[in-house]
């Protein structure tokens, strides 16, 4: 394809996928992303510059990050693969990118979005930019340049707190976690606590102001939230108020309907 289309950046890109998730081994035995998907990333961003997607999926592959058969990433096992520098470039100009595009969207007063809304343009940019925010987090940790981490975790709490969307705040506090967890540091999870806080007390407002049709399927997500706060506490062995947050996951009403009872069941 890319013969016949050798200027075309998302048929470089949509060959450098299909190669991201292909096992290989460097000469030591260990497993690395495959080089010919960095390669097809790379000839991506050369043919257009403003190539959005190819600058995350190659940051990744950069910082070590091996797509598995499921689709998800895992680290890389060879250390010396990993190039922090080229992958923070790579997040960085995405993240200008998101950034504009979120900037574009507040312009055109896409943000003034019905309560709940998890869809739509606004939503799919918060992804994005949620995404970067975590790995240009742990990136920067690991290059021990603290001050750069800091900014961008602030950048996740700002938004976290005026995101009007509970499941938008979630999604923030979900990211970091998935960063987070890498390392298993009892302050990191403290920092997940309190997105997830965040989130929480998103939820309880919406539950305030929603209909009683609505409530049932909120209510639902509220318990699965406090069951979350529980187990957070739990991993940071704050035993009495991870009993605290299971207790009052266990106790909170859930409206009978023919649906949420069928969902009753199976929890």
């Amino acid at each position: 394809m890319t013969e016949l289309l050798p200027n075309q950046a998302q048929a470089h890109y949509n060959l450098a996928s299909s190669y991201a998730p292909i096992p290989y081994t460097n000469s030591d035995g260990k497993s690395v992303p495959h080089p010919k998907a960095v390669a097809h990333f790379e000839r991506a961003i050369q043919v257009d510059s403003f190539f959005r997607p190819a600058y995350p999926a190659l940051g990744d592959l950069y910082m070590g990050l091996q797509i598995q058969s499921n689709g998800f990433p895992d680290m890389a096992t060879d250390t010396a693969y990993r190039d922090y520098p080229k992958a923070i470039a790579c997040f960085e100009k995405a993240l200008s990118m998101y950034e504009y595009e979120e900037q574009r969207l507040i312009q055109q007063n896409q943000l003034n979005l019905p309560k709940g809304n998890g869809a739509g343009p606004v939503f799919s940019n918060l992804i994005g930019l949620a995404n970067i925010w975590n790995k240009l987090y742990f990136l920067y940790k690991a290059s021990g340049d603290s001050l750069s981490m800091k900014k961008y975790l602030q950048k996740a709490f700002q938004r976290a707190e005026r995101e009007y969307n509970p499941l938008g705040a979630l999604f923030i506090a979900w990211n970091m976690f998935k960063v987070f967890h890498w390392s298993e540091d009892p302050g990191e999870f403290k920092i997940s606590l309190q997105l997830n806080q965040i989130a929480l007390h998103k939820r309880e407002i919406e539950l305030q102001g929603t209909t009683e049709q609505d409530k049932p399927l909120l209510a639902l997500k509220y318990r699965e939230q406090l069951k979350n706060m529980g187990a957070l506490h739990a991993a940071l062995k704050n035993y009495a108020e991870a009993e605290h947050y299971y207790r009052a996951a266990i106790d909170y009403p859930i409206p009978h309907t023919p649906i949420t009872q069928r969902l009753r069941l199976k929890v």
